[in-house]
């Protein structure tokens, strides 16, 4: 065999041995019920995924064993794996996976790309000098091990690395504004919101203004500490389902579901302490107030529509 052909057999060969030594990785790395899943398809779905994160930033490089990894622990049972490839935000999973790694360029382009836009959510609810500490914190929150794994590995790809980068830089600021006042400002400040306050001023016309906030605020402390969260970094953060189901690691149709429930199991609950509160039967009080609590479900679902764009189609899981 002529020289030029053995040196091109032992390339390929040296090729394919590193393309079966990633997906190798990536297979060992996924959930279990996935695995039996790994069929031509879902391997032609992984390479176009791996060629869409290494294409989405070129001057970063991660050695493919690493990527395949990082990539198969990021995905999750009860979706089909295909569909999961297809969809992912590679870009976003490889420039994670590279920070993860200490890379200096992919450092350089978290810094220059990402970062901005969690410092833009920040400026519209502090100063300066806040949110330069804020910004700090969130670095280190994301990338070193000072508390706890880095919350960058928590980063699944089912939304854009900006909007989770976002979501932990608000969440690490409303933390601090918690610690910085009563517990009870919080409720105040969803009581405030203008879908509330709508209903309120439907209420005053009828004298029970103050019925209802504190028939509101009883309600709101009934739900679940998830249920408020979630109503909280909807509602007052302006967050939308994709920033939100990063840091819960649940689908968006997930979160969306979520948001419905709590909405709803707030609206209903608002109803019956305010029917305590008045002595009325819940038909009672519908007669009575006519269309003023409904108002109240149409515009918090409304508000729920606008901030995260399409809905779900009802069979989404």
């Amino acid at each position: 065999m002529p020289g030029g052909r053995e040196e091109d057999v032992c390339n390929n060969g040296a090729v394919i041995g590193k393309k079966r030594i990633a997906r190798d990785a990536f297979e060992a790395c996924l959930p279990e019920p996935l695995r039996g899943e790994l069929d031509a398809q879902a391997e032609a779905a992984l390479e176009r995924a791996a060629a869409r994160g290494r294409e989405a930033w070129p001057s970063v490089q991660i050695e493919d064993e690493v990527w395949f990894g990082h990539l198969g622990r990021r995905l999750r049972e009860g979706e089909p794996l295909a569909a999961q490839l297809a969809s992912i935000d590679a870009g976003g999973l490889y420039l994670a996976a590279a920070c993860l790694r200490g890379v200096p360029q992919a450092l350089e382009a978290f810094e220059r790309e990402v970062l901005p836009s969690a410092r833009r959510a920040l400026s519209t609810r502090a100063g300066a000098e806040v949110v330069d500490e804020m910004l700090q914190r969130t670095r280190t929150r994301l990338l070193t091990e000072l508390h706890g794994p880095p919350k960058l590995a928590l980063y699944a790809g089912r939304g854009p690395l900006g909007g989770f980068v976002r979501t932990v830089a608000v969440h690490l600021l409303a933390n601090d504004e918690a610690a910085a006042k009563p517990v009870e400002d919080d409720d105040d400040a969803l009581a405030a919101l203008p879908e509330a306050a709508d209903v309120e001023a439907g209420l005053c016309r009828l004298d029970q203004q103050q019925h209802f906030r504190a028939a509101f605020r009883e309600a709101l402390a009934t739900l679940s500490s998830r249920d408020r969260a979630l109503l909280r970094l909807s509602l007052l953060d302006g967050l939308s389902i994709d920033d939100i189901a990063p840091m819960y690691g649940a689908h968006r149709a997930t979160v969306a579901r979520w948001l419905g429930a709590a909405r709803d199991l707030l609206a209903t609950r608002t109803r019956q302490a305010l029917a305590s509160r008045l002595r009325l039967r819940p038909d009672d009080l519908e007669s009575l107030l006519g269309g003023v609590l409904s108002r109240f479900d149409l515009s918090l679902s409304r508000f729920l529509r606008e901030s995260h764009g399409e809905g779900v189609p009802p069979d989404a899981t």
